[in-house]
């Protein structure tokens, strides 16, 4: 009989909290650990969807932040709502009801992802948009001696930061967040240019020879929005793609990077992804610069890592003042 009336005490509290979750999904809130209240996410989802319908952009960047997928909010004031968020988009994303579930390890999704928002921070990791940015002139291409650069010089943290923890170990190197996010500075300082023997017998570098990464380039597919390179390996293909986002000052280029002997040529926000067929696909943006050592060498070197394109674009706009 306890155990009875423990089970109605139990469903009449969850029907009292929860108006829009079932059980299923605070099961499976359960699941993932509860970083997130299904109840609360859901709201979350309705109120970005009211924001989209009425076309409200104070309420929208409520829930938009640097780290967010998304056009800037002063461009958006500036170009128009109905310019960068089109009507088919907004009617995919306000048509279904908000899920109190995330879609696996992705977060939580609206419409057919149209936008994405993170549980835990509330916030919009991703929203589709027109693109509204300034684009380099030869976009999505870095052009260098009237050769498309290839994917495989944009040296990236990898996934699972063995690369640059193999740095740390070797050299000493006290402030990781530091040196992951303004590796420029670290060349020759403490890093060298050139390769370096790891702890699991293999050779790797933060920089890239040009003359060396770019012997593929015949090989590139030139898209509208990237470029694209394709390997392939016993384990099976891989997807490399890189597009230019804005370009950066050849001032700015060397100041990233004080210790270089050497003229940065070229300098750029890039977006590098990389997909190895699974459903994952990893996102960088760095700015990169281009540069002729003082032995004649040229290398494409990463200078600084950012969390996102807006927060990469409003670093260059404050740094050179636009």
């Amino acid at each position: 009989m306890k155990f009875l009336i423990c089970i109605i005490v139990n469903i009449f509290i969850f029907s009292a909290v929860s108006k829009n979750c079932s059980k299923e999904d605070y099961d499976t809130a359960e699941f993932w650990n509860n970083y997130y209240d299904p109840e609360e996410v859901y709201k979350v989802g309705i109120k970005i969807q009211d924001a989209l319908k009425n076309k409200d952009i104070e309420k929208l960047y409520n829930f938009i932040d640097e780290n967010s997928n998304a056009p800037r909010k002063e461009k958006v004031l500036e170009v128009g709502f109905e310019n960068v968020f089109e009507g088919k988009m907004i009617e995919s994303v306000t048509s279904l009801k908000p899920s109190c579930s995330p879609v696996g390890w992705r977060g939580f999704m609206l419409g057919n992802g149209g936008v994405w928002f993170n549980g835990e921070t509330l916030k919009i990791t991703s929203i589709w948009h027109n693109e509204i940015e300034e684009l380099p002139q030869d976009f999505p291409k870095w052009v260098h001696n009237k050769l498309t650069i290839s994917p495989r010089c944009f040296s990236v943290l990898w996934v699972s930061g063995d690369n640059y923890e193999e740095y740390e170990e070797q050299y000493k190197i006290e402030n990781k967040t530091d040196f992951r996010n303004n590796v420029g500075k670290y060349f020759i300082n403490l890093i060298p240019i050139e390769e370096i023997n790891t702890s699991w017998g293999e050779k790797i570098s933060l920089a890239k020879n040009i003359v060396e990464c770019n012997k593929n380039s015949k090989n590139l597919l030139i898209k509208n929005d990237y470029v694209e390179l394709i390997t392939e390996n016993e384990w099976g293909k891989t997807f490399l793609y890189y597009k230019t986002l804005k370009k950066v000052s050849k001032n700015n280029c060397s100041n990233l990077a004080p210790y270089l002997k050497g003229t940065c040529n070229s300098s750029y926000l890039v977006n590098v992804s990389e997909n190895s067929g699974g459903t994952y696909t990893s996102s960088d943006y760095y700015i990169y610069g281009l540069f002729t050592l003082n032995d004649s060498a040229e290398y494409l070197i990463p200078l600084k890592k950012f969390k996102s394109d807006t927060e990469g674009r409003n670093y260059i706009d404050n740094f050179e003042g636009k």
